[in-house]
């Protein structure tokens, strides 16, 4: 469908595509996936037109059609939200058009044969590109972003810039075209969109490239991942849990390579400084060092964030209660309640998630709990000693740009001497030399770790985070999520990430339409709860308001205990299954890594190498036999928990 042959393009800042060589095959579905600035922008930009590269070429298969969603906000446009969606397909608008130019031509002359003939293919046409579903598909895809249906028929000038890219997405997920370049899709979308998106592109006909940090969206819907580093491309055949565990096997291999080239080299370079004065050796020692020449060097690719762990200092004691809330609401008008009457306790250790859809009031809790907004009624009472350390959304760029790493740190107000606050910026890998970067120059991970590092030398043991992973790639969320996740004290978060909400909650604070809701259990735990939630009101649909018997409240209640126990059933053994091949895969990684250890060994006897280089292959099949049966078994997990969610919706 695609090639992309020796593509070069760079900037006033440097190369960022030297040589890169990648083929799209129709019905891939690809993760284009890399640190900042690694060039997965400029590579949608070439594909879809906008930019040329400095060399290469780009070439589609005849007739293929693109789409394209930009991460840039659109300019302002009269038409309806309703009327953009569906003005995606502009070969459907060309034939809507000529089919009433062809019969306005008819009034005129109603018998005429050619007219006749022109608008019976025209209509035919129209129905092939599906004219006649378009509306329909616009009007579910507008839904399912999030979008009411009195929202269809407004100017899309009058959204706001997040809503606006949601119409962007609407309109390209409306178009039939033949591949969909999708640049991080979800920067604008909240938990339901991003839930409702999945599901929609689980079932998208065409192919896709999508640009991505979320990890979830990656895993669910991509069987093909494209790395970009240093420049280049490297190609996997899996998603993105399988490059990961792909890539890793790659280095560990390429290091072993290396260390085992390294030993031949050193040894041919002593043999030539040993033996080159010697006229008999002379001819041999030119024949070495020719070979030397000749050897292409093993290079060992090298990442960023390659090995970096932060690690959060042990927070202050506080009591038992950190804060509540109760019957707490607040507007900004004095007339519509953003939070109404709610009832909160978070407790010593609670890592809660709070979730919802846009404009539920996430981020206007998070600074109630802070302490930065007021109630106009209810109480809010914070617990003894706790500390609160609140992050906004834009906290790591309100730091100023001309300052060093060390000057920043070392003007927070934390009491600290400076040994203290050297040993805090090393713990958040601030050493050396890189204390005296300055901001401006640092990238987006390390702003953040420097911008949490000063927000955690204030001692606090209760943190506040608003959206912590906006504009991070997966490296960085990484570290961070493994941070928190042995962060010892309490944690209050709103993010859009799920994989980043399932390794750091444990709990789960639900705002909508309805109210709040806390859920007792991680992201999964609360999504079949919501699940048994919808189950359990279809008895009532479209029922009146009148309360139901309480021998059908029973039997409504015995019915969705009966399904619990069945999905249970269903479950179990294909859950057990993952976690038996999931502990057998780390013990063969585990021996793989250990055999690759040893192989550098210049210790090691010739019998132990031979014996390690045989079981070398075979671990590899036994890892890719396991690595098959694991994804055959996910899949099954995965369609019980969908038939489930199906079910429960129905």
């Amino acid at each position: 469908m695609l090639q992309l042959q020796n593509i070069t393009k760079a900037y006033v800042t440097g190369p960022v595509l030297t040589d890169v060589t990648f083929r799209v095959e129709q019905g891939e579905r690809i993760g284009l996936i890399g640190p900042n600035g690694a060039g997965k922008s400029t590579i949608v930009h070439i594909v879809s037109g906008e930019i040329e590269p400095d060399k290469g070429t780009v070439t589609f298969r005849r007739n293929t059609t693109v789409a394209h969603v930009r991460q840039q906000v659109l300019p302002n446009t009269t038409q309806t939200l309703l009327d953009y969606a569906q003005a995606a397909v502009q070969r459907l608008l060309d034939v809507e058009h000529a089919i009433t130019d062809t019969e306005a031509s008819l009034i005129d002359d109603p018998s005429s044969q050619p007219l006749l003939r022109k608008l019976g293919e025209l209509q035919t046409e129209f129905e092939q590109l599906g004219g006649y579903e378009v509306r329909t598909r616009a009007e579910t895809v507008l839904s399912g972003l999030g979008f009411s249906a009195d929202d269809l028929h407004r100017p899309l000038q009058d959204f706001s810039g997040g809503w606006r890219m949601r119409g962007e997405l609407a309109r390209a997920l409306v178009t039939t075209a033949d591949l969909l370049l999708l640049d991080e899709p979800t920067n604008y979308l909240d938990l339901p969109a991003i839930e409702w998106l999945k599901g929609y592109l689980s079932t998208f006909a065409a192919t896709y490239i999508l640009v991505s940090h979320d990890r979830y969206l990656l895993n669910e819907l991509t069987n093909v991942t494209l790395e970009m580093v240093n420049c280049a491309v490297e190609r996997y055949p899996g998603n993105y849990s399988y490059y990961i565990n792909a890539r890793e096997q790659r280095r560990q291999q390429l290091e072993a390579e290396k260390k085992s080239q390294d030993r031949q080299i050193d040894k041919i370079e002593r043999f030539a400084e040993r033996f080159g004065a010697k006229a008999t050796k002379a001819t041999a020692v030119k024949s070495r060092l020719k070979a030397l020449d000749r050897i292409e060097r093993v290079e060992v690719p090298t990442y960023e964030y390659q090995g970096v762990r932060i690690r959060f200092p042990k927070p202050p004691h506080s009591g038992h209660s950190i804060i509540e809330l109760n019957d707490a609401s607040k507007s900004y008008n004095g007339e519509d309640w953003v939070l109404h009457n709610l009832t909160l306790q978070i407790e010593r250790g609670d890592k809660l998630a709070i979730v919802g859809p846009n404009g539920m009031g996430k981020t206007t809790l998070l600074r109630v709990l802070a302490g930065r907004l007021d109630i106009e009624t209810g109480e809010r009472q914070l617990g003894h000693q706790v500390r609160i350390g609140y992050q906004a959304q834009d906290f790591p760029e309100t730091m100023d740009p001309q300052l060093t790493v060390w000057d920043t740190a070392r003007s927070t107000p934390s009491g600290l001497t400076d040994g203290e606050v050297r040993a805090m910026l090393g713990a958040f890998r601030f050493s050396g030399d890189n204390i005296d970067k300055t901001v401006g120059v640092l990238s987006g991970g390390e702003k953040v770790r420097l911008a949490l590092c000063k927000l955690l030398m204030t001692a606090p043991n209760f943190l506040l985070l608003d959206e912590p992973t906006t504009h991070l790639d997966i490296p960085t969320r990484e570290f961070l999520q493994d941070a928190l996740s042995s962060y010892e004290g309490t944690v209050c978060l709103v993010s859009h990430d799920i994989e980043f909400i399932r390794h750091t909650a444990h709990l789960v604070l639900e705002l909508s339409g309805d109210g709040a809701e806390k859920f007792h259990g991680d992201y999964d735990y609360y999504r079949v709860k919501i699940a048994e939630r919808l189950a359990a009101a279809e008895p009532q649909a479209g029922s009146e308001a009148a309360p139901a018997e309480p021998s059908k409240r029973k039997a409504a209640k015995r019915e969705a205990a009966e399904q619990r126990q069945a999905v249970y059933k269903r479950r179990k053994p294909l859950q057990d299954k993952v976690t038996k091949l999931e502990t057998q895969l780390d013990k063969l990684h585990s021996e793989q890594e250990h055999l690759f250890e040893r192989l550098a060994d210049p210790e090691l006897l010739p019998d132990q190498m031979v014996e390690f280089k045989r079981r070398l292959p075979e671990i590899k099949a036994e890892i890719d036999t396991a690595s098959q049966a694991w994804l055959v078994a996910a899949d099954e997990l995965e369609a019980v928990d969908a038939q489930f969610a199906e079910d429960a919706a129905e």
